[in-house]
């Protein structure tokens, strides 16, 4: 899925798709209060490398399909990129240090500089 929507997004011959090969799991989840909804999207890669990647591009793919208006943040950590959309980006600041706080890989929490016991050069 991940690599379909960078192909069809930034052309089929984009070497972006290569960030899709080390996609490692994702999480999604779309919140509701009244007419208000906020998308938090947590997706992980099996390194940072591919992580900064991803979220440099996905800031340029939302950048393209959706309207100004529309309220978004990518944040990364280590191999983790978070994207919030919607209505509760506008206050992210509040909440995405409590969603990565709450946040667990295989078990372990994610940290300002990526996974809990997790070597700079290991990869899951």
């Amino acid at each position: 899925m991940l690599k379909i929507m960078l192909e069809r997004t930034m052309g089929e011959d984009t070497p972006y798709v290569q960030a899709a090969n080390k996609w490692a799991g994702d999480r999604i989840i779309a919140l509701q209060k009244g007419k208000s909804l906020t998308v938090l999207w947590m997706i992980v890669f099996r390194d940072a490398g591919a992580a900064d990647t991803f979220a440099q591009l996905y800031t340029q793919i939302l950048d393209k399909v959706l309207p100004r208006s529309t309220a978004r943040k990518i944040d990364q950590r280590g191999p983790a990129v978070l994207v919030m959309i919607g209505d509760g980006a506008i206050r992210n600041h509040e909440f995405i240090p409590e969603v990565w706080k709450q946040s667990r890989i295989d078990g372990a929490a994610i940290e300002s500089d990526g996974i809990a016991g997790m070597h700079p050069l290991q990869s899951r």
